[in-house]
């Protein structure tokens, strides 16, 4: 960092201080412009850098200047995930069922996704909604809604006889993809916040109505705060049905375990393939969710059944 009188420096004059006052070769470091400090030093051998930290400065540099070894945290603010969440996605296509295509819906607001294996499911053979549990900053953060988009794979192109275009000639205008409109809702979160030491009122949850008038699409309830409040640690609010996935309890399992009693053993016998259609993905193709990027599985070939069903409406 420049110090005093902060005269202009460029990274030139950086390089050939470095180069002039400590004896450090020009390809063992970089210099690039940085904030908050000025200038950011990389160095090849962990040596130099101890040499630059511990030379005090002399009075006939050119120019002032303090180091200090870098840190992640000038930059950052510290916080916490407080919220388990449990999301249930509508839309999602076949070949695009991961952990991280789930991760880069929720966005950044949500961490430490993991998707609700079979025997927290109703009927895990049933795959028009995925669940995933999630760690989030808020309840508030999950959309309800959002496109993702799944650009197409590019078409070979070797060039051909010489009066065609070479690869780097094409001027693409466009990027053709399929685009998918994904819904999301709350059935479960869980707040972890350090209960107060008496009750407090002024949660605003509800009662688990969803389809109350007051209630947005997910749930919950516009009064909803973090002010926290007494009763059972974590305070758990419910939004789903009996045969949607439940979180585990406590710090344990993200999913509780399907009690057999309700939900009747999931047949042991496999599917049989059948192939009435195939959705193809190529290597390198990748899905899209706004500016944010989601690898795709390569090579995936996916057989896709057809039926003619009438879905009864959620309760």
């Amino acid at each position: 960092m420049v110090v005093e009188t902060r005269p202009p420096v460029t990274t030139a004059m950086m390089r050939a201080h470095l180069n002039e006052v400590y004896g450090i070769a020009g390809d063992l470091f970089t210099v690039h412009r940085h904030r908050l400090e000025d200038f950011i030093v990389r160095f090849s051998r962990m040596e130099d850098l101890e040499i630059v930290l511990g030379t005090p400065t002399s009075d006939n540099a050119p120019f002032p200047l303090r180091w200090r070894q870098w840190s992640r945290l000038p930059m950052a603010s510290a916080g916490s995930f407080h919220f388990r969440v449990l999301v249930g996605m509508k839309g999602i296509s076949t070949h695009a069922r991961s952990k991280e295509t789930a991760q880069t819906i929720l966005g950044a607001s949500c961490t430490n996704t993991e998707i609700a294996d079979d025997e927290a499911l109703h009927d895990p053979d049933d795959q028009r909604e995925q669940f995933v549990a999630t760690w989030c900053a808020h309840p508030d953060l999950i959309p309800n809604e959002l496109i993702m988009a799944v650009p197409e794979p590019k078409e070979p192109h070797d060039g051909g006889s010489p009066s065609y275009l070479r690869p780097h000639e094409i001027i693409h205008s466009e990027v053709p993809a399929l685009r998918y409109l994904i819904r999301l809702w709350l059935v479960e979160f869980q707040d972890w916040h350090t209960p107060p030491t008496s009750n407090v009122e002024g949660y605003g949850y509800g009662d688990g109505d969803s389809g109350n008038s007051d209630s947005n699409f997910n749930g919950y309830w516009p009064s909803f705060c973090d002010c926290g409040g007494g009763g059972a640690w974590p305070r758990t609010t419910r939004f789903g049905g009996d045969d949607d996935p439940r979180l585990g309890r406590g710090s344990g399992l993200s999913f509780r375990p399907r009690e057999a009693s309700r939900w009747p053993a999931r047949s042991s016998r496999r599917a049989s393939p059948c192939c009435v259609g195939e959705v193809t993905s190529s290597e390198g193709a990748s899905l899209q969710i706004s500016t944010a990027r989601i690898p795709a599985v390569g090579g995936t070939r996916v057989a896709v059944g057809e039926a003619r069903t009438v879905d009864s409406p959620r309760k």
